[in-house]
């Protein structure tokens, strides 16, 4: 399946959680990711809103999901950063 199939299948049928992973994964491989430890940055600053935006979900949804994400210990956030665990991500299991 081409990448752009791909994301719009992803996109329409997965749940909030994965979403977000996948539009945070695919910001990844477009902007790059800067090694911090256990996880890797997203090298483009992002709001939760431009988040929202991606993923076509509310910004106080998105908020609410990031922060489980994040007590999850997939991604780790700060101020327009945000940062994934890709030892984690590839444990979780596809849905």
């Amino acid at each position: 399946m081409n990448g752009m199939s791909q994301l719009t299948q992803h996109l329409a049928l997965g749940n909030l959680h994965d979403k977000i992973l996948h539009a945070l994964m695919r910001l990844g491989k477009d902007f790059g990711l800067i090694s911090a430890g256990e996880f890797d940055k997203i090298n483009f600053p992002l709001s939760h809103q431009e988040i929202a935006h991606l993923v076509g979900a509310s910004r106080e949804s998105v908020t609410i999901a990031l922060q489980e994400l994040a007590k999850e210990g997939f991604i780790s956030t700060g101020f327009r950063t945000v940062c994934i665990h890709k030892g984690k991500l590839l444990e979780r299991p596809a849905t």
